[in-house]
Formats: structure tokens, sequence, C-alpha cells
């Protein structure tokens, strides 16, 4: 099974707005898909040089006296030399890392168990 055709295929909102959502998630699912999960579950931010996720908690005193700050919610950001970004609330987050979850168990449901644990605490988190 192809995970990032079918993350794109049975993806639950307007495809558009939230295309550079998809391309995180697809990239999530070719990559360390485990430790970006738990990551996410301890509500840690991670980002390389052209892509990245960032957690309204991640926001310090600097990121606020700059306005690089936000309330609610995970930021997303794709790209080379220009950033796309979008922010996500919580609830739209999960639903589309529920699915990233859903396709990867679907060829390792051994990781069953480990998954459904994190997506609790992340649901419990962010009261979802």
């Amino acid at each position: 099974m192809d995970m990032k055709k079918e993350y794109s295929n049975r993806f639950m909102y307007n495809k558009d707005e939230y295309n550079l959502l998809i391309c995180w998630f697809r990239y999530m699912l070719e990559g360390d898909f485990m430790k970006r999960l738990s990551m996410m579950s301890e509500d840690m931010s991670a980002s390389t040089e052209h892509i990245g996720y960032i957690f309204a908690s991640s926001c310090d005193e600097e990121d606020m006296e700059n306005g690089a700050c936000f309330e609610e919610g995970v930021l997303f950001f794709f790209g080379n030399d220009k950033y796309d970004e979008i922010i996500v609330d919580y609830n739209i987050f999960y639903n589309s890392l529920k699915l990233a979850c859903n396709i990867y168990m679907e060829s390792y449901p051994n990781k069953k168990d480990i998954i459904n644990s994190k997506l609790k605490i992340i649901k419990e988190r962010y009261n979802i």
C-alpha cells in the first residue's frame, strides 16, 4: 500500500485549503513515523531547514515580543526559500494525525497499542 497516496485519498477536509497539512503528514508517513508521533505526544515541536511543525505551547517570550506567536493550535510549514505555512486548531490537527495513524497501522498492526496510547495522550492534552 502506498501510505502517502492513501492519506491524500482519505483526507477529510478541503484538500485545497489544507494542502500543506496533507504534504506534511505524507512526509511523516514516509519517514520516522513513530519518532514523530512520540514527539507530538510529548508536545514537542520539530523542524528541519525545510519542513516542520510548531505547537502554540512552544512560543517563548522572544516570540511573543516579536509577534511571532499564536495562542492555540499547531503551525505547519514547508518550503525551501520561501515557507508556506498554516495554523490549524487542535481538532483538525488531531483528526489529521489520527488518519495518518490509522493508515500506518494498516501496514504495521503490531504498533497499534503504542499508537493508540500516543493518540490518547494527545486527545486528552488538547481536550478533544
